[in-house]
Order: C-alpha cells, then sequence, then structure tokens
C-alpha cells in the first residue's frame, strides 16, 4: 500500500476527472481499504479491484476506494520500473517488505513537500463500514491518520515508526523500516528516483481515468 499522505494527495489530484461532490465522502473512501490493518478486515474485502469493473459508482466515497486500489496497483508497477534493483529479493522476506514499505515512507515525505495534507485531513471525520465492520473501529483508524499527519508539514521517522507499531507491526521490524527510509533518503541516486514516482504515478492514473472515460 502507499502510505496515506501519497494516497490523499493523489485522489484530490483526479477528483475533477471523477466529478467528485462530496469530499468528505470522497476523502475518507480512499483512506478506507487501510483501516483493516485496525478493524481485522480481510485485505481481500477492502483491496479487490474487480468489484470495480463497472465502474458502477454508489457514492464519492467509492470513487475514493477505486482511487486507492489503483494508486496501489500504479505505485507498484512505477517502483519495479524506476528503482527494480533494489526489490531483488523473495517476496516473502522480511526483508523485502521493509524495503517497500520504506520506498513508500520515503515517497510519502517526498509528496507531503509538495501538498498541504492539513487542508484535507478535517474531512475524515466521516466514515462508513462498507464491510459492516466496527465502525468505532474505522473512525479509530481515520483518527490515527489525522494524528500521524496533523500540525506539521511532515511527520517524523519517529512519528511513521511508531504508527507501524501502533498497527500491529513488531518494533524490529519497525525499526528496520526507518532505518531503510533513512539510508533511501540519504541515497543521491535512489532518492531522486523516489521524487519522481509522484508525477508518473499521476500521469499513469490520469491515463487510464481518460481511456475509461472515453470508453
Amino acid at each position: 500500500m502507499a502510505l496515506e499522505g501519497t494516497h490523499i494527495r493523489i485522489a484530490i489530484d483526479v477528483k475533477n476527472e471523477l466529478g467528485v461532490k462530496n469530499i468528505g465522502q470522497y476523502v475518507s473512501g480512499t483512506i478506507y481499504p487501510d483501516s483493516r490493518y485496525i478493524t481485522g478486515v480481510k485485505r481481500s474485502a477492502t483491496h479487490n479491484l474487480k468489484m470495480f469493473d463497472g465502474e458502477n459508482y454508489v457514492d464519492d466515497f467509492q470513487k475514493g476506494w477505486h482511487m486507492h486500489l489503483l494508486c496501489d496497483k500504479i505505485q507498484h508497477a512505477t517502483m519495479h520500473e524506476l528503482i527494480p534493483d533494489i526489490l531483488i529479493c523473495d517476496e516473502e522476506n522480511k526483508e523485502w517488505w521493509a524495503t517497500i514499505t520504506a520506498i513508500k515512507t520515503a515517497q510519502d515525505i517526498s509528496d507531503l513537500k509538495h501538498f498541504n495534507i492539513q487542508e484535507y485531513l478535517p474531512y475524515l471525520e466521516y466514515a462508513e463500514n462498507p464491510n459492516g465492520e466496527d465502525i468505532k473501529k474505522v473512525r479509530e483508524y481515520n483518527m490515527a491518520v489525522q494524528n500521524l499527519y496533523s500540525n506539521k508539514g511532515v511527520p517524523s521517522l519517529r512519528d511513521y515508526r511508531s504508527n507501524l507499531v501502533a498497527f500491529g507491526i513488531s518494533e524490529e521490524l519497525s525499526s528496520l523500516v526507518i532505518q531503510k527510509t533513512l539510508d533511501f533518503l540519504q541515497n543521491d541516486n535512489i532518492g531522486a528516483q523516489i521524487e519522481n514516482m509522484y508525477e508518473k504515478m499521476l500521469s499513469t492514473l490520469k491515463q487510464i481515468l481518460t481511456v475509461k472515460n472515453n470508453a
């Protein structure tokens, strides 16, 4: 998954293409899939792209939800295109997961330097539970996202680490993610590629939406 700063940024950048009217539903929808870390809903229920094949959206919450899934898919492909060398390892290995998550964290940091997320955090007061999960836990997740990003330009690496631990990632693995994030940010070549990821992702997403709108 992309981190929520990236998710909200890219969703906002394509909201006009989708004709979004209820921004609260939309922003809440675009972070909803990852609420599973708190609600315990299976990933297959929150990250199933096939449910949007017909694009018969019920509301703007579903539009945001769909953008989350497209963002994840596009980010994964973009990583493998721009920085394939550091992703060559067993995908069942914790080292691989930590590497992927570190890239996403570094991109989140990069994205927040160019995007004022503060404007959109109040919209996370809105919540839905489309899989029948405990709505209090969905709100708890939304609040965790608000707390991570509130009253700061960019969260600290300590903030990101605390967030991982709060979502059930072990202390050891969370620390490995943060160390790798720092390594990537301090590596000029890798850092530059991570900086380039967002614009490439946005271009790809807009192309997809253009094709779908003209179909």
